[in-house]
């Protein structure tokens, strides 16, 4: 009997390690899958980790890269356009004389001139001033103040080529003529969004696209030969290269009575106006270039570009006093200006005159489709015989719908067509 009671025991003893045993490799083997599984989480985890480092370095290389591209197109290109600027091949030969711009630097201020009839603007040359403004207006130009000339004659600039844009309107070439208006207004931008100091010698005729180039900077010199109008409407057009936005702040109606019928300003006319900051004799004009260059780091101080220039005009009003009085006499002696104001209106066309009143008056940007721009070139411009078929007898028979659609908004596309690249 002991013996079974004991035979008992052991056996319970046994089933008892046994299940022990199992407790302890099941523990063990969980306590396995656990560290197994928080390796993996870790593997994970560190995989995750390098696939984040990797690409953070991969954005920070994009980052670099674009900033690498965005140096080199604002600062570096625009640098190389300004040493480059000087040493450009002047135009040779009897067809391409005067088409493109040619362009004085020095390491005060650059000067800017055309040789061409009346210094008159095409594509190549305002596009090429257009990159040229855009690169001065990069620190580290060099440049200190821009002083922009006409390259001599009786004209600072009359003007774009309107024959080769009439003819290419004429011609269904829609495209390229509004690719020269795109040069002109964006150079035009430049200059008015232009840090440095610029400077405009006014020295004879500055018409249309001369006063784009001109009215926008700080300083509008004129002369004794300063001959100003905006003459568009007598063409078929209107009055443009932003002039819409300075007219209107002349005293009284002057920017109408200027817009609407291309009056002509003269010598100190230009000032008294408000067009020209300043009006110095061009015998006296030598010394602004000269004083400039003495000026060093400071001609790039508006203030003191200022004084050059009043310093310059009270020292010659002092010594051509009797002249200044005589040429206002002669001035107040003109025959009756209303008469011909009036027979300058209705010479031009009436829907150009209609559209330019509507402009004056809201003071924002329209459109070149006009119908009677072409014929207006041809009458005046290129068979010279004024007389020109407009598509509407007198102002008054121009519907008001039609002006309306001048001042509608343009579509994207037929913007972005005409963008310059």
């Amino acid at each position: 009997m002991f013996h079974i009671v004991q035979a008992e025991h052991c056996l319970i003893i046994i089933i008892i390690i046994i299940i022990i045993i199992i407790i302890i490799i099941i523990i063990i083997i969980i306590i396995i899958i656990i560290i197994i599984i928080i390796i993996i989480i870790i593997i994970i985890i560190i995989i995750i980790i390098i696939i984040i480092i990797i690409i953070i370095i991969i954005i920070i290389i994009i980052i670099i890269i674009i900033i690498i591209i965005i140096i080199i197109i604002i600062i570096i290109i625009p640098i190389q356009a300004i040493a480059s600027a000087p040493s450009a091949p002047r135009p040779t030969g009897a067809e391409r004389e005067g088409s493109t711009a040619s362009f004085e630097d020095a390491s005060t201020f650059s000067r800017c001139c055309w040789p061409r009839a009346l210094n008159s603007l095409n594509t190549e040359m305002v596009s090429q001033m257009y990159q040229l403004y855009r690169a001065w207006s990069c620190p580290g130009s060099g440049v200190r103040a821009v002083m922009l000339t006409g390259a001599g004659g009786k004209a600072f600039c009359a003007g774009g080529d309107v024959k080769a844009v009439a003819q290419q309107v004429a011609a269904g070439q829609q495209q390229q003529a509004m690719a020269f208006f795109q040069a002109e207004y964006l150079t035009d931008a430049a200059i008015s969004q232009l840090v440095l100091p610029h400077i405009s010698l006014l020295d004879g005729i500055t018409m249309g696209g001369g006063a784009g180039i001109s009215m926008h900077g700080h300083f509008r010199v004129a002369t004794e030969r300063t001959l100003f109008a905006m003459p568009e409407c007598a063409i078929g057009l209107f009055p443009d290269v932003g002039m819409m936005a300075l007219l209107p702040h002349l005293a009284g109606e002057l920017g109408a009575y200027l817009a609407l019928t291309g009056a002509r300003l003269t010598g100190l006319q230009v000032k008294q106006a408000g067009l020209a900051t300043h009006f110095i004799p061009s015998s006296h004009l030598p010394q602004i270039k000269q004083q400039l260059q003495q000026a060093g780091a400071a001609a790039a101080d508006l203030a003191h570009v200022n004084n050059i220039l009043t310093n310059i005009e009270a020292a010659a009003a002092k010594e051509q006093g009797a002249g200044v009085v005589a040429a206002l006499q002669a001035e107040a002696a003109e025959p009756d200006w209303t008469k011909e104001a009036l027979q300058q209106l209705q010479r031009g066309s009436p829907l150009s005159a209609a559209v330019t009143l509507e402009y004056y008056r809201r003071s924002r940007a329209g459109s070149l489709r006009l119908g009677d721009f072409a014929e207006g070139v041809r009458a005046r411009l290129v068979d010279k015989d004024d007389q020109p078929r407009w598509k509407h007898a007198s102002a008054e028979q121009v519907p008001g719908e039609l002006v309306q659609q001048f001042f509608k908004p343009r579509r994207q596309q037929d913007v972005s067509s005409y963008m310059m690249h």
